[in-house]
């Protein structure tokens, strides 16, 4: 592939305020444009077509994680996109991407695509804990490819200058709450209310190593 940035994160952790936020630095981005519930074959496909007709360097998608140890994303930097953990899940709840109601009929193309790439989220009975388990171990896999983390809630000057892109007189995209619903603020998740004892500590856990206290 001749993308240049990948950014990866789980489904509501700011890929498309990433792929805004690299627009507005000068850069050719897309949302979700190569890596889609289609899968590898697809993104293939697709980013040979994009970089001939749009020329596109940085593709930002949580449906990229599947695929990162394949050896043609060797010459390309992984950015790990990271959020709030707790803000995420309550978000991913809000659009009951694993709601009990989806996991009955199986029609939802990104709740399949879960499926198919992680099925021991669905081992879980409660919503909050398919969830958990998903944020935990969807940026596992994530971080094993992984060249450089980013927290989206920071300023990413420090970011630019790490990749050596120069945004001198550029006027970054700033809404970090781009995409965002506001169902996600009407109800928060507290670690209280993650049912599985074993999920909540691990939680805990990878929020302090990513910096949230």
């Amino acid at each position: 592939m001749k993308l240049k940035y990948l950014i990866v994160g789980t489904g509501r952790s700011g890929t498309a305020y990433m792929s805004e936020l690299f627009r507005s630095s000068g850069m050719k981005s897309a949302h979700e444009g190569v890596f889609t519930v289609d899968g590898w074959k697809y993104a293939r496909e697709v980013d040979e077509t994009s970089q001939l007709l749009h020329n596109i360097e940085v593709e930002s998608s949580w449906m990229a994680a599947p695929f990162l140890n394949k050896k043609e994303l060797d010459d390309t930097i992984i950015i790990h996109a990271i959020r709030n953990p707790l803000k995420t899940i309550s978000s991913i709840v809000c659009t009951k991407l694993l709601s009990d109601d989806l996991l009955s009929n199986k029609k939802n193309p990104f709740t399949l695509f879960i499926q198919n790439h992680m099925p021991k989220v669905f081992n879980y009975s409660n919503e909050v804990d398919r969830v958990t388990y998903f944020y935990i171990y969807w940026n596992k896999l994530i971080e094993r490819y992984a060249d450089l983390t980013f927290k989206v809630e920071d300023k990413p000057d420090k970011l630019f200058e790490k990749l050596k892109i120069d945004i001198t007189g550029k006027e970054l995209y700033a809404n970090t709450k781009h995409n965002n619903k506001q169902r996600d603020s009407d109800a928060i998740v507290s670690y209280d209310e993650i049912p599985n004892d074993v999920l909540r500590q691990k939680l805990k856990i990878a929020a302090n190593k990513y910096g949230y206290n």
